[in-house]
């Protein structure tokens, strides 16, 4: 960082240099370097020097946490690949290792480990088919109304359900935005939403209560039972659950 605050203050030095090395060669080098080819280069440097100063003193304005943010991001994108591999190449031994230090009566924790690994996986599968479900579903209704980028915006009402509540908002704030330049405060505009808070709807009061039920080894009529009940409590919309 100290270096490359230095270097960066001697930008209009540096360029004041160079134009004077520019400006001897004709002369220790008449044959090799002519004249006008010199003055040429000379006119390209100054018409550049203020591009070059601005951007030397843009360099200069990052602090010094940006710069430690960039190294960082920039280590994490070589070593992370390489961790993976490695996961992957020595798994058995790393495996092997972390077994060893580990309690040799744990027969409790490993079967708290594998029902624990069991519902994650139940949990993601359901996720993955919400999203897709979820995103198809959309991509019809917003079809059928013939919304300005409903790929996109289906793509992402179908990602938002890893994130209750605040995907659902966030996701909602493009969709309005976009229908409401499309065709204003229309009745297309209204149908078109509330197409889109059905499916938000559904999704949350009937969709996941199906697809959860195996991952929470709950019937799904108790969890829609659940969302009632607590969401009279606390007030909560139930548009979205998250389990």
């Amino acid at each position: 960082s100290n270096q490359m605050t230095e270097l960066t203050t001697q930008v209009p030095t540096l360029l004041l240099q160079f134009q004077l090395l520019l400006a001897s060669l004709p002369h220790r080098f008449p044959g090799i370097f002519p004249a006008s080819m010199m003055a040429d280069i000379g006119t390209a440097i100054n018409l550049n020097a203020n591009k070059l100063v601005n951007l030397s003193s843009w360099v200069l304005s990052m602090s010094q946490a940006s710069l430690s943010w960039l190294v960082q991001g920039l280590v994490y994108v070589f070593l992370v690949p390489l961790l993976v591999f490695f996961f992957l190449k020595d798994k058995d031994k790393l495996l092997g290792w972390a077994s060893n230090m580990m309690p040799k009566e744990r027969g409790l924790t490993d079967q708290i480990f594998e029902e624990m690994k069991q519902q994650l996986g139940k949990y993601l599968r359901g996720k993955v088919l919400e999203m897709i479900i979820v995103g198809i579903v959309t991509y019809i209704g917003f079809a059928i109304f013939g919304l300005h980028y409903a790929p996109l915006l289906a793509f992402f009402v179908g990602v938002s359900v890893f994130i209750p509540y605040i995907g659902m908002v966030v996701v909602t704030i493009p969709v309005a935005a976009i229908g409401l330049l499309q065709w204003g405060a229309s009745p297309d505009f209204l149908y078109m939403f509330l197409v889109y808070l059905i499916i938000q709807a559904i999704d949350g009061n009937i969709l996941v209560p199906l697809l959860f039920s195996e991952a929470v080894d709950l019937h799904p009529v108790a969890i829609v039972m659940a969302i009632l009940f607590f969401g009279g409590i606390w007030q909560i919309s139930a548009a979205r659950s998250h389990y």
